[in-house]
């Protein structure tokens, strides 16, 4: 990206697509489709995307956390999953009990 020019209220910048696709958080300009695709006389809202990497940054411990507990709930579905598909192990029942 690059400044080419300077208004009263700010500055005129020259950037890739790729560029305004990352500004608008995606990876690449053809995700940029619909009411998102480039043209003359967008307005990107980069304050709202600021805001949402300031408030990760400030929590990273917190979200980390939150990813470790979220890795041992799926753990615990995944075992609960893997019983009810298939409820008998070698021959025995997994310890579950069903009534007569």
């Amino acid at each position: 990206m690059k400044i080419i020019g300077q208004t009263k209220g700010g500055y005129i910048l020259e950037a890739s697509g790729d560029e305004l696709a990352n500004i608008c958080g995606y990876s690449y300009s053809n995700e940029l489709k619909g009411s998102n695709t480039p043209c003359i006389g967008l307005t990107i809202q980069v304050w709202p995307l600021y805001e949402a990497l300031q408030f990760s940054r400030k929590r990273k411990a917190e979200i980390a956390h939150l990813a470790e507990s979220l890795r041992k709930i799926a753990k615990r579905v995944d075992t609960i999953n893997e019983v009810l598909a298939n409820p008998i192990i070698n021959g025995k029942e997994t310890g579950i009990e069903v009534g007569d």
